[in-house]
């Protein structure tokens, strides 16, 4: 209840309306909202298990969330190689290669990648195809 002066006014009815009709036209979608955030956040290069942690952080329900991720085509590996090359790891440093191995690891794993594809990545042993077509922004 929203005060006023003297007056109490009650807006639940308004506010049930207004949901209703946003749902209505579309407006409240989770499945093509958490369909959006993953693509954007496959391209951005973060690993399954972030972009589950991400769209459950922003009220996603955990269905929703699976089905989402289980129809996503989008090789983890891709999604690696786009991750280290954001973020300037292994082969795309530029210098200090050899001394942030190990730091460059820890952060592809912080990143929800595993240690195996982690150490694939940043050993520059990815296959040169995907090197080739992973997103460079």
């Amino acid at each position: 209840m929203i005060l006023r002066g003297d007056e109490e006014a009650d807006h639940s009815v308004l506010i049930a309306e207004t949901v209703s009709r946003f749902a209505e036209l579309g407006f409240l979608d989770d499945r093509g909202f958490a369909e959006a955030r993953l693509r954007s956040f496959r391209r951005k290069g973060l690993s399954t298990r972030m972009v589950a942690a991400k769209l459950s952080e922003k009220g996603v329900d955990r269905e929703t969330i699976e089905a989402v991720v289980a129809e996503d085509d989008t090789p983890e590996a891709d999604a690696a190689v786009n991750y280290a090359r954001r973020r300037r790891l292994g082969p795309w440093r530029i210098r200090d290669r050899t001394e942030r191995r190990d730091k460059d690891i820890a952060a592809m794993m912080r990143a929800g990648f595993t240690y195996g594809l982690a150490t694939m990545v940043i050993d520059g042993e990815v296959p040169a195809d995907l090197l080739d077509k992973a997103d460079p922004n």
